[in-house]
């Protein structure tokens, strides 16, 4: 039997998929453009996509567990399926509408607004040296991945298919050196930033320069300038 994992808790705890769904792909978001005189309208390309909407209906062992229900389903979090278990969708909101089938069952339909992607539930992570590394992105979209490094100089320069994002003045971040610590790259959230002995993340972006990197599908090539004791990077697949 079909089931989902929403939070780490498993829908067969409080009763049965009706169904798995079928997902549908993510939209792009994109607003025409009229020329004059052209009765053709153009979509101008564009990364912007859609949210998506995966629909469920759970029936219920118990009415008695429908509040138990609702608080499970209140708020946001990561989403898989049985049928996939390799994959993962991160879940922005949640919608519910109970429907009364007797005085002791009742069914639940349940619609997640997910981000547009799935993503792998266990990521590649390799890593990367000084010389074209190749790393395989498996997914059927560009993803941003994460790249963490140890600096062992003041400048570091990663390189993704022949295009460069550096790191700089590492050894002057405020009042500290950086120098010797792990540095990360999260390529989705457009920000680097270290961990500091407060257990808070700090952002370094002001040292940083160019473009964060993107994976396109298929093989990619990375590397560093040789200023770090060691990288590695998180391809962060996903699929439409």
């Amino acid at each position: 039997m079909s089931y989902f994992i929403f939070n780490n808790i498993n829908s067969r705890d409080f009763g049965l998929l009706k169904r798995s769904p079928v997902i549908n792909k993510s939209q792009t978001v994109a607003n025409p453009v009229t020329i004059p005189d052209n009765p053709v309208k153009l979509y101008p390309a564009t990364l912007n996509r859609d949210e998506i909407q995966i629909t469920v209906t759970l029936g219920l062992k118990s009415r008695a567990v429908l509040r138990s229900v609702y608080a499970w389903l209140d708020g946001i979090g990561t989403l898989s399926f049985s049928t996939e278990p390799d994959k993962f969708y991160i879940v922005q909101k949640t919608a519910t509408s109970s429907e009364y089938l007797s005085a002791r069952f009742a069914e639940i339909e349940i619609t997640f607004i997910c981000q547009p992607f799935a993503y792998a539930v266990n990521p590649t992570v390799q890593a990367v040296t000084a010389s074209n590394t190749e790393v395989n992105n498996v997914g059927t979209v560009f993803s941003a991945p994460e790249i963490r490094f140890i600096p062992t100089s003041d400048n570091v320069i990663v390189t993704v298919n022949n295009v460069d994002f550096s790191v700089e003045n590492l050894s002057q971040v405020g009042t500290q050196s950086l120098i010797g610590k792990e540095v990360v790259i999260d390529s989705e959230a457009h920000v680097t930033y270290f961990v500091g002995e407060d257990g808070r993340k700090w952002s370094v972006n002001d040292h940083t320069f160019n473009d964060y990197p993107r994976l396109h599908t298929g093989l990619n090539y990375v590397r560093h300038n040789g200023n770090v004791s060691e990288m590695s990077i998180n391809v962060r697949e996903r699929w439409l």
